[in-house]
């Protein structure tokens, strides 16, 4: 066998400083491990009594752990001799069933508190598997695990017997009724690949045998016997789990009751009712917060400055939140005051709104002051003179961006007052389904949409009494999603008219009766599109979308009287 190879140190007599220090091993990290070093080393030189007394009273978990650390230990817990201290530990742990025939007591300790694969030893096995008293991992799992089907070729293929006669020699039945079996579903179950092995070894050997009796008998009575010892296990885990539920939750209450106080010590107490207030569940979400450990004075000071750094975060929360309400409360004394001068801008057909007003920097001064400063109904008399002035220049940028989308649609460069012809209906697309003229196209929704302001002010006044939120105009370019009606054009020929010279009062004063002869509005309508006015042609262009292909051309004119033009 040839001889290892052995590091040896490279020969650095005649190299520079620089160079050793860089050619030089790196030392290696010594392992960082929790608590003193050796501490159990000499333990079992104590006398025999007094770790008597000290393994009594731990858990099969602790003692199983203890068992782990090293082979004295070992050897001392797992010799017949010491059996006893394990059932007395067992008995530290109120309900624990008894131990099983057949299972000693450092197996069933593995079972209980070793959260680890009994196949490939992999960690956080946290599910026990009563039926075959083991633990696996997924992958092990899907391994040692056969399905229905997965059962029955096992079984063909172990005794060699073809499917179509096991059920005629009777191995089949008995394999379904004695081996253990996990309930997956109500209609499928999977079985333990060694087990069913097992079976099929002995049943080969003893079938049509004397045997063959007394093995019937045997596995009948093992597998009565496992599934009462599964039904006890099952009860007691579900109870031992809603327990140790109960005490973390206990414990955690607990911590966050001390935490609550040590904060409130220290200020944060509006935070902490700005939480529970907004039902913000961030603070008990935080790990520091939910561990299920007792706050003692060192954890506090290690979680303390991060929790301040968190309740930071919420007091400047809270102080927007709260100037956020004072602006909203402003604003509704302006709301209700605003009403009163300006009834046109109460209703939704494209007046000013309330908040239009508000938004203005003149009206802003007014209500976004500092916090000590009241404000009431007073506070907006010396708007009074201004508010003429404010409506025009709010109606100004959007009546000019409605003038030139007509005359870019119209094809024409020049042309006076085009807002008053009868051709100036807008389309508002899908979001509204009818045609508006100025201002009451300025109702769409398409132009108040929300949009998410990072400024309070305008989140405060968006707001109105009774929880209605509308937002302010705030550009033009919510005007692209509005275009021009495309077949009030045709209409308007239809009766006669000049797209481009016929204004909308001259179409109110003839006397205009249409009907529509599309047999699909006829059927939605009925009667009401047969003798339309010029309006109510208007609206029946705007509801039946179908008109939108062929414009107006299917609608015929019945009477136009000039005598009122």
């Amino acid at each position: 066998m040839p001889s290892k190879r052995r590091k040896t140190s490279a020969d650095v007599s005649g190299a520079t400083e620089a160079d050793r220090s860089y050619g030089a091993p790196k030392a290696k990290r010594a392992r960082v491990v929790r608590g003193k070093r050796g501490g159990l080393k000499n333990m079992l030189e104590m006398p025999v009594d007094i770790l008597i007394e000290i393994f009594t009273r731990l858990d099969p978990g602790d003692l199983l752990n203890l068992a782990r650390t090293t082979k004295d230990f070992r050897a001392f817990l797992t010799s017949r001799k010491f059996a006893w201290i394990w059932k007395e530990a067992r008995s530290n742990i109120q309900g624990l069933p008894e131990l099983p025939a057949h299972m000693n007591e450092v197996t069933y300790a593995n079972l209980l508190f070793s959260p680890h694969c009994h196949n490939c030893g992999k960690g956080n096995v946290k599910m026990i598997l009563w039926n075959f008293d083991a633990r696996y991992c997924k992958d092990c799992k899907s391994k040692l695990l056969l399905s229905d089907g997965g059962f029955l070729n096992a079984i063909v293929k172990l005794t060699g017997i073809p499917f179509t006669e096991l059920a005629s020699q009777h191995i089949l039945a008995l394999a379904c009724s004695t081996l253990d079996h996990l309930e997956v579903t109500p209609w499928s179950n999977v079985y333990h690949v060694h087990q069913v092995k097992e079976f099929c070894d002995r049943a080969e050997t003893v079938y049509n045998t004397q045997q063959w009796a007394d093995f019937e008998r045997e596995k009948r009575a093992f597998i009565e016997a496992r599934r009462k010892h599964v039904a006890t296990f099952v009860s007691w885990e579900k109870e031992w789990v809603h327990a140790k539920t109960v005490e973390t939750e206990r414990v955690r209450r607990e911590r966050l009751e001390a935490i609550y106080s040590r904060l409130r010590d220290d200020g944060w107490g509006k935070e902490l009712d700005f939480l529970d207030k907004e039902a913000d569940e961030s603070f008990l979400e935080l790990s520091s917060v939910r561990q299920p450990k007792p706050l003692t004075e060192r954890s506090w000071q290690s979680i303390k400055a991060r929790l301040f750094e968190f309740m930071g975060n919420i007091r400047e929360r809270r102080l927007t939140k709260d100037r956020q309400n004072l602006l909203t409360k402003r604003y509704h004394i302006f709301w209700c005051w605003i009403r009163g001068q300006c009834p046109d801008c109460a209703g939704d057909d494209g007046g000013m709104l309330p908040v239009d007003y508000a938004a203005m920097p003149e009206v802003r001064a007014i209500i976004d002051v500092p916090g000590d400063v009241e404000v009431t109904v007073d506070s907006f008399l010396p708007l009074l003179p201004l508010l003429p002035e404010l409506r025009e220049r709010w109606f100004e940028p959007w009546k000019t961006a409605l003038e030139d989308k007509l005359k870019a649609y119209l094809d024409v460069e020049s042309c006076n007052n085009p807002l008053d012809l009868a051709a100036a209906y807008f389309d508002h697309g899908w979001a509204q389904r009818d045609y508006s003229r100025f201002p009451g196209v300025l109702s769409s929704c398409n132009i108040r949409t929300y949009v998410w302001e990072e400024d309070v002010y305008i989140q405060a006044i968006a707001r109105e009494p009774g929880g209605t939120v509308k937002f302010p105009t705030r550009s033009t370019e919510k005007l692209e999603l509005i275009k021009p009606a495309r077949d009030i054009i045709g209409l308007i020929r239809l009766i006669g008219g000049d797209p481009l010279a016929t204004t909308y009062n001259e179409i109110r004063k003839l006397q205009v009766l249409v009907r529509c002869t599309k047999q699909a509005c006829e059927i939605l309508d009925g009667t009401r599109c047969q003798n339309m006015t010029w309006d109510e042609a208007v609206d029946h262009l705007s509801r039946n979308r179908m008109h939108e292909r062929d414009g107006s051309s299917s609608l015929e004119v019945i009477e136009v009287n000039t005598d009122n033009a």
